[in-house]
């Protein structure tokens, strides 16, 4: 995983991220929206961090060398490069859930006799 420096404002550990938003409108206030600030050919999301605090946004991926005045309602979290770091939580994520997948959802087939529990994403 990219390794993640954070600004701490509030405790990072405990704190559940429940919604993730790489255009700053799209922030949900009171849901820990976690804003990622991507680099793109028309804008740089990191001119948008404060605008997404202000929106509500409980955390920022930004890159490392990332300096603006900031509320304190909002915790920097400074990596090497934001687009790894959320290709690698992306990734994380859907291992997670497709480990959950497997545990709560798996399927009993009967072949030859023999029962065996298989998950359905076996079958493709």
């Amino acid at each position: 995983m990219a390794q993640i420096c954070c600004s701490r404002r509030r405790s990072v550990a405990s704190s559940v991220i429940h919604h993730i938003a790489i255009h700053s409108h799209d922030i949900l206030p009171k849901a820990n929206t976690l804003f990622v600030a991507l680099r793109g050919k028309h804008a740089d999301g990191h001119a948008f961090v404060a605008e997404a605090a202000q929106r509500g946004a409980a955390f920022a991926l930004v890159n490392q060398t990332f300096t603006a005045a900031l509320p304190n309602s909002i915790t920097l979290l400074r990596v090497d490069d934001p687009l790894h770091a959320l290709q690698e939580l992306a990734a994380l994520y859907r291992q997670q859930a497709e480990d959950n997948c497997d545990r709560h959802h798996g399927v009993l087939w009967q072949n030859d006799d023999k029962r065996s529990s298989r998950s359905p994403a076996a079958l493709f």
